[in-house]
């Protein structure tokens, strides 16, 4: 009778636990399928949850939804979370605020650099001490003339010998082209080149770099999902691999791999050369040698810092130059007043030959004085912007120039592309794509605009690639645009994917002919 008992309490414990179990499971599918079904545009509070929820819900449109929240809220709104408390704004005082005139409260903070981990303590990820000796490092890299004038030659050089020839093919097959995954290699190959000396040739399609290049995409994706994710989730799915983590891990080995393989090469031809090359990783081991500073952390402090602007210069650059080409194209006003100003750039360029046969390739110094192009390039970035959102941490107790008090360890998100479809800010025609907001009545370019434009920061970090991203945009802009006319497919729909850099959810699909004047 006693062993009965036993075995009929260990079935009834059974049964009570699948019970729970299923319960539980079926709770679990309710409210996913509510989450499913429940429209909102607002911030909506849950009982224990939070806002959790509607972030959930609104994971897969984030960008769309911090518009929402502004649209609803205002400018800026304290969102209570069941794990911390979370701050939305687009204001541009209280950009000014953080990134300026009280930088030193704002910094990343130890939960950003936890989701960007694979960055190690690379220049995008660090604070204080560290990120003050790194910001002077990259800046007197990226101010030296030798690197300036091969980013321009090396840009120039891509455009004639791979960019255009690869079109050129597609014109005679009379093929459609994703132009976002021709602008990610070509991005690619820029950025790599400028950063190690050697072309990946990626654009070029036979390239054995498409796997770091895949690699590099795969982790952005995981790194937006740790975004969006409660902290102890995705920690717990990292530790058991799975899902996104699954991927971040396998693409964190492959980069890792592709790193220490390059740094390498790049010592051994310093050793047998003995001379600086103008490439930023020459720049890094130099000074790590003579200054004698980095030198602990080895090849980490090399990788960690070529990683981070491989990354910072890539998919910024390939989604600006994607996001151009679709505001150009669904303008044909704008599109005709660009080739006007090429056209006068080429009659007076002093490369200009009568007899030069197709196709042309404008140098970066006859692009500089086009105000027209350069406008068109600041809409694209204010509409577009390459890193819609940014992510800070209070260190201490403030207010911010709105009245909004913040706490210790508060997490801020702040975001661009919201700010960029404020009627409040921009006017009634903020969602038009108009460079002629840049431009003053004289013709001139304006300044104006420019409080209202954070799209590369302000304040202390704002970005040190800034002039490298105008001289790439322009450079393919105006090569492109002056010798092949596009035509988007019809019926393909361009928005924003849910990620870290706001590239295109389905690519831009179009076709491609000469063009003929």
């Amino acid at each position: 009778m006693h062993l009965q008992s036993i075995i009929f309490l260990l079935k009834l414990h059974l049964y009570t636990w699948s019970g729970t179990i299923f319960l539980a499971f079926i709770c679990l599918i309710s409210m996913i399928l509510y989450l499913m079904t429940y429209k909102t545009k607002a911030i909506t509070y849950w009982p224990i949850l939070g806002v959790l929820p509607c972030l959930v819900q609104n994971a897969h449109r984030m960008h769309d939804y911090c518009v929402d929240i502004a649209i609803t809220h205002g400018l800026t709104k304290l969102a209570k979370g069941p794990f911390l408390d979370i701050l939305y704004t687009c204001d541009p005082q209280n950009l000014e605020y953080i990134t300026k005139t009280n930088f030193p409260n704002y910094p990343k903070g130890q939960e950003y650099n936890k989701v960007f981990e694979m960055l190690g303590d690379g220049l995008f990820n660090s604070d204080f001490d560290l990120w003050h000796r790194q910001r002077k490092l990259a800046g007197k890299a990226f101010a030296s003339n030798n690197f300036s004038r091969m980013v321009s030659n090396l840009s120039k050089k891509i455009v004639e010998e791979e960019l255009v020839p690869l079109l050129s093919k597609l014109v005679d097959n009379t093929s459609t082209v994703d132009l976002e995954e021709t602008f990610m290699n070509y991005a690619f190959d820029v950025a790599f080149f400028s950063i190690f000396g050697r072309n990946p040739k990626c654009l070029s399609r036979h390239s054995q770099e498409t796997k770091f290049a895949k690699s590099m995409g795969d982790a952005l994706e995981a790194i937006f999902f740790r975004h969006v994710t409660p902290p102890l989730w995705w920690r717990l799915c990292r530790w058991l691999k799975i899902g996104e983590e699954k991927k971040h891990h396998k693409a964190w080995e492959a980069i890792d791999q592709s790193m220490a393989h390059y740094i390498a090469l790049k010592k051994e031809e310093l050793l047998k050369g003995g001379q600086e090359g103008s490439d930023l990783l020459s720049s890094y081991i130099y000074f790590q040698n003579e200054k004698q500073e980095f030198t602990s952390g080895g090849d980490k402090f090399l990788r960690d810092s070529a990683l981070t602007l491989l990354f910072a210069a890539r998919d910024t650059t390939g989604a600006s130059l994607s996001w151009f080409f679709y505001s150009v194209l669904s303008n044909p006003s704008v599109e005709a007043k660009i080739l006007d100003e090429l056209k006068n750039a080429k009659e007076s360029s002093s490369e200009n030959d009568i007899t030069a046969k197709k196709p042309w390739i404008f140098n970066s110094e006859d692009l500089k004085g086009l105000v027209y192009l350069h406008a068109a390039c600041c809409e694209t970035l204010r509409l577009y912007p390459s890193l819609p959102l940014n992510r800070k941490e209070a260190l201490r107790e403030d207010v911010l120039p709105d009245g909004t008090v913040v706490r210790p360890k508060m997490m801020i998100i702040t975001s661009t592309f919201a700010m960029a479809r404020m009627k409040c800010l921009w006017g009634n025609d903020c969602m038009e794509f108009k460079p002629e907001r840049w431009i003053t009545e004289d013709g001139q370019l304006s300044n104006e605009p420019m409080d209202k434009f954070y799209t590369f920061g302000a304040g202390p970090r704002v970005c040190l690639g800034k002039d490298f991203a105008f001289t790439l945009l322009k450079s393919v802009a105006a090569s492109l645009l002056f010798n092949f006319k596009f035509e988007l497919v019809k019926g393909h729909k361009v928005y924003p994917k849910a990620s870290i850099v706001l590239q295109m959810k389905n690519g831009l699909l179009v076709q491609v002919q000469r063009r003929v004047f």
